[in-house]
């Protein structure tokens, strides 16, 4: 069978409810364009960063005229859109669209600057009762059963990567800090810390779609005015094709928050259930609003070998 009949196979197969759909379809078209060459290396960032691609709802820019046959609604249409560096893209642009099945998938390119959202350095540790530095998402503990690939000793907290190597850096304790090597899976577990009496474990969503509707949890002694902030699953980028240490699964969604809030962690709405954890925004080149990036949950659990608790 060939890769096209495959897809093809898939497309007929896939479900009429619309969460449903919006995910096979999503994980479909990004699975398809890593088999363009071209695709990759236009959503391709400065190092050390890694390419940036996502699918789903995409925001047409203002003053941008989507070419002829591009179904869109309310500003939106549902295709992959690139996020390369603005020294390796220099404008906004459609590309030549993504056949996925016999469907004409859109393609944006989109350049925009990736900022991280930990705090200047100096500061303490997350659990401390103060974010400046970063914020914490939950407890976590080895799973039991199965090879401990980051050497967990115990129990830790979990954050964004890019926080707990800020730390390292600041001579903060405590001092064990277990990540993937250059926070490819922008997550990261502080130890030893033993999680307290009276916490659960926390589930962890197996899948998420574009159109999901999120909480992000930030800390009150940041937010004191509100320390919630619900927002929409936009894109994502979930492959079955890399699906390793070294590529990233993330999700887009449509609010950004602000230095000190990565490492937060991202549930379903009104659920007990992660998402992910919040790392930073994307602020697209030329203007557009500025979109959150998480790094999803279940690669974290899967990659580091780690149960969660809160």
């Amino acid at each position: 069978m060939t890769l096209s009949e495959a897809l093809r196979s898939r497309v007929e197969a896939i479900p009429r409810d619309p969460e449903r759909r919006a995910f096979l379809w999503a994980t479909l078209i990004v699975n398809a364009a890593l088999t363009r060459g071209d695709l990759w290396l236009a959503s391709r960032r400065d190092p050390p960063e890694l390419p940036f691609m996502s699918a789903g709802f995409v925001a047409i820019p203002s003053g941008v005229e989507p070419p002829a046959g591009v179904h869109h609604m309310d500003g939106y249409f549902f295709g992959l859109c690139l996020s390369p560096s603005a020294s390796r893209f220099l404008s906004v642009t459609f590309l030549e669209p993504l056949r996925v099945a016999e469907t004409s998938v859109p393609v944006l390119a989109m350049p925009a600057e990736f900022q991280r959202h930990q705090a200047p350095p100096g500061l303490v540790h997350p659990m401390s009762g103060s974010t400046a530095a970063g914020t914490s998402a939950c407890w976590a503990r080895p799973s039991a059963g199965v090879a401990n690939p980051m050497r967990l000793g115990g129990d830790g907290i979990l954050t964004a990567a890019h926080v707990a190597v800020h730390h390292v850096a600041s001579t903060v304790t405590p001092s064990g800090v277990h990540a993937v090597a250059g926070f490819a899976i922008d997550a990261a577990v502080l130890e030893p810390v033993v999680i307290p009496a009276g916490v659960n474990l926390l589930p962890v969503a197996t899948a998420v779609a574009p159109g999901t509707k999120v909480d992000v949890h930030l800390d009150p002694a940041r937010h004191p005015g509100g320390a919630l902030v619900t927002a929409t699953i936009l894109r994502t980028f979930q492959s079955a094709i890399y699906a390793n240490v070294m590529v990233p699964q993330r999700i887009v969604i449509d609010a950004a928050c602000t230095h000190g809030d990565s490492g937060a962690l991202i549930t379903l709405h009104g659920q007990r259930e992660a998402v992910g954890l919040y790392v930073g925004d994307l602020v697209p080149i030329g203007g557009g609003p500025t979109r959150g990036v998480g790094q999803w949950m279940q690669q974290v659990v899967t990659e580091l070998a780690i149960d969660l608790y809160l």
